[in-house]
């Protein structure tokens, strides 16, 4: 299982984007991931697509409408 994204809040996992979401079965309406619903039920290689175009503050700001502190932006190493 590839994760697409890692959100890290006081030192530990506060989210991620994973397997659970872009392989869902179920609709948008049931994602709580840190990708904010644009992978879910995508499949790995529209995933991936989708999560290079990503703003990082826009995962800050689901994260943070989520409860979690961030207190910096994530880091999204290069995919391929």
């Amino acid at each position: 299982m590839a994760t697409l994204l890692l959100l890290r809040a006081a030192g530990s996992v506060a989210g991620r984007c994973d397997a659970s979401c872009y392989d869902a079965t179920t609709g948008p309406d049931h994602c709580t991931c840190v990708c904010g619903g644009i992978n879910h039920a995508a499949g790995l290689e529209q995933a991936i697509d989708n999560t290079g175009r990503l703003n990082p503050q826009r995962i800050v700001q689901t994260a943070a409408g989520r409860g979690i502190n961030v207190y910096r932006p994530p880091i999204q190493l290069p995919l391929f």
